[in-house]
């Protein structure tokens, strides 16, 4: 039987009497900001949950995304009963906080390397040693601490000024899956601390064919409730010129081309252009091409929706962020466990988590 527990916590960290929520929601997303709705009695104070409170949360035994933070409580009262309704963030939203408060063209908003060395500096900048130190962030309640490079990523040029930190990060992600390597970045819980740290390949464990870890899946085991395999080329493009400073014959200019799509087709160049009026140099022009082309690739993806069968559980034989092999539709499709989303309340627990394959090998 599928257990679920709730702990709250103070802001500070001090765990309260809370009861068990009634239901509850949840979606966690790699690289981005997973969401939680917690619906209890009217009989628990509003008072119990202080903004940036801390709530974790287990599913069969298992921590699910870590630290989630308190951003919205409700009372409410519909058809004659009331509740209250706790809404958190997971703890990449603290990456939402800050910008990059540099001037464009300073070391710490222009820079070269590999791209998850890249996004621990431009957070070590930000939020642990930013050179206005009224922009650091607690070390005890927020991100105390980051990890030491790794140099896994691809060697990417970027610029990005006054930008939050958050979509510069997920602006490097996209670029390093552009030139092959997928890198994910998560503020993750290490004891009772946040610590930023980026991966490379999966967040969870390679459970792929030919990995130590493999696992088969398919429709017939009965753990896919429903799946589709979608090929759009709709949108496509697949040459960009990025166009930067500069006037007329001295503009600045970077391309990208996506070869292999363009050579599936006689018609298959497919042109577009994106201006970056910040940049004159070629070697970031030539990035921004990059990434638009990864941004405007085909859709062939292979999408499942996963259920819980005897031989295949959530949080015992396949976890979120997981890498595996999928066999459907006569294909082999290497997908990762993301979004995962569970509910849960007095009709029990629903399991809709997602099994994404997508056509371009490094969003793998």
């Amino acid at each position: 039987m599928t257990s679920i527990n709730v702990q709250v916590q103070s802001n500070a960290g001090v765990v309260l009497a809370a009861p068990q929520p009634i239901s509850g929601d949840y979606t966690l997303k790699e690289r981005g900001v997973g969401s939680l709705t917690l619906t209890y009695p009217p009989t628990i104070s509003a008072s119990t949950f202080q903004k940036d409170g801390r709530v974790v949360l287990s599913y069969n035994g298992i921590a699910e995304g870590g630290t989630w933070l308190i951003r919205r409580v409700q009372q409410k009262l519909a058809n004659r009963e009331r509740s209250l309704v706790v809404t958190c963030v997971h703890a990449n939203h603290l990456l939402s906080r800050r910008i990059v408060a540099y001037a464009a063209g300073s070391a710490q908003a222009s820079k070269t390397g590999h791209a998850d060395d890249l996004m621990k500096a431009i957070v070590r900048e930000n939020f642990t040693a930013p050179t206005d130190a009224t922009r650091t962030m607690s070390a005890t309640y927020g991100i105390g601490s980051i990890d030491d490079d790794a140099g896994a990523g691809p060697t990417v040029t970027t610029a990005f000024s006054r930008q939050t930190v958050l979509k510069v990060l997920q602006d490097l992600a996209d670029l390093s899956a552009a030139q092959g390597t997928y890198v994910g970045f998560e503020v993750r819980t290490v004891g009772s601390a946040l610590t930023f740290g980026t991966y490379t390949q999966q967040r969870g464990i390679d459970r792929r064919s030919g990995a130590a870890g493999y696992l088969y899946v398919s429709p017939s085991t009965g753990a896919i409730a429903s799946s589709t395999y979608d090929q759009n080329w709709t949108d496509e493009k697949t040459y960009i010129y990025a166009v930067g400073q500069g006037t007329d014959v001295s503009r600045a200019i970077g391309t990208a081309t996506n070869a292999t799509a363009t050579a599936l087709s006689p018609l298959g160049r497919i042109e577009d252009a994106y201006q970056d009026n910040g940049t004159a140099d070629t070697a970031t022009l030539d990035d921004d091409a990059a990434q638009q082309i990864y941004a405007q690739r085909a859709q062939i993806r292979y999408e499942a929706q996963a259920q819980d069968s005897p031989a295949f559980i959530y949080n015992r034989d396949y976890a979120w962020g997981d890498f595996l092999t999928i066999s459907d539709f006569d294909q082999i499709f290497n997908c990762r466990v993301d979004p995962a989303h569970v509910t849960w309340g007095r009709d029990g627990v629903r399991l809709d988590n997602r099994f994404i394959y997508d056509s371009t090998g490094a969003a793998l």
